[in-house]
């Protein structure tokens, strides 16, 4: 859930994969533009743009990305939610090591929000059987800030 603006500091990240075709680099462009329409408008107090690597190790101690998906798959698991397929765990040779490792795929765009610094939501994921995108991250931050909207209006009459 994320509240309005006049309810919690709202912080967003959006983790976009260091190496996409043009047209999802396009895309991700696009949907940072308008995050930052909507920071502009009051919805979102701040607003990142992280970049991340299509994989990384899964036991690599020193990968922040593994860290931030370790955050992420808590949070799922609290909500009872799945993060999967967006986020997978893949074997795959790793020619420095010489053997088989686990990898981490990232997804190439995951929105994550924030309220007063807590993680409250992360797109994409499986909620009940039902796939929430990014976009359905975008509307819930716009139907925040109509909400918040509204009751300025309200309380201001």
């Amino acid at each position: 859930m994320i509240a309005s603006e006049t309810d919690r500091d709202v912080t967003v990240e959006l983790h976009v994969r260091s190496e996409l075709p043009a047209p999802a680099r396009s895309q991700a462009s696009q949907v940072y533009e308008e995050l930052g329409v909507l920071a502009g408008q009051g919805a979102i107090a701040d607003l990142h743009r992280k970049h991340w690597p299509n994989r990384t190790p899964i036991d690599d101690p020193e990968s922040d990305v593994r860290d931030t998906y370790l955050q992420f798959q808590s949070w799922a698991t609290d909500q009872e939610y799945s993060l999967a397929p967006f986020f997978q765990i893949r074997e795959c040779y790793t020619p420095e090591v010489g053997d088989w490792c686990d990898w981490l795929v990232t997804p190439a765009m995951c929105l994550a929000v924030y309220e007063d610094g807590t993680l409250s939501a992360v797109y994409p994921h499986r909620d009940s059987g039902e796939t929430r995108t990014v976009q359905d991250g975008m509307e819930a931050l716009e139907r925040a800030l109509l909400e918040g909207t509204e009751r300025s209006a309200a309380s201001a009459d």
